[in-house]
């Protein structure tokens, strides 16, 4: 099952028909569920999450994505003068799913001092 579903896309970026057309210029939802199982897989290479368990947050940051991809699609390698908002959403997504992705936790067992000792078996002679 897939992150987020083409009526995800259409609800929340209506201007994807302008972004992902066929050759004649008309809107193809082929080429957009291609595109989301693209952009999926990028957001997958810092983050794993199923469709059960993503944050909207995170639903919200493979919307970017593929707004970046089908961007992409229409505009190539054009030169812009100032960076275009998508290309700035897609950078600040990236940057906090590197940020996510290198987030470490750790779990210890709670440890009590009892007058013995903290680090060692209370059977082993120090």
């Amino acid at each position: 099952m897939s992150l987020i579903d083409k009526d995800y896309v259409f609800k929340y970026f209506p201007l994807w028909e302008k972004f992902f057309v066929d050759p004649n210029g008309d809107p193809d939802e082929t080429i957009l569920e291609s595109e989301i199982t693209l952009a999926e897989a990028e957001f997958g290479r810092y983050v794993t999450r199923t469709a059960e368990n993503i944050s909207s947050a995170e639903k919200s940051d493979v919307l970017i994505i593929l707004r970046k991809r089908g961007f992409d699609r229409l505009h190539g390698d054009t030169a812009f003068e100032t960076k275009p908002q998508i290309i700035k959403d897609y950078e600040a997504a990236i940057t906090s799913l590197r940020l996510n992705a290198s987030t470490i936790s750790v779990t210890a067992n709670e440890k009590k001092f009892t007058g013995g000792n903290w680090f060692n078996d209370p059977s082993e002679d120090v």
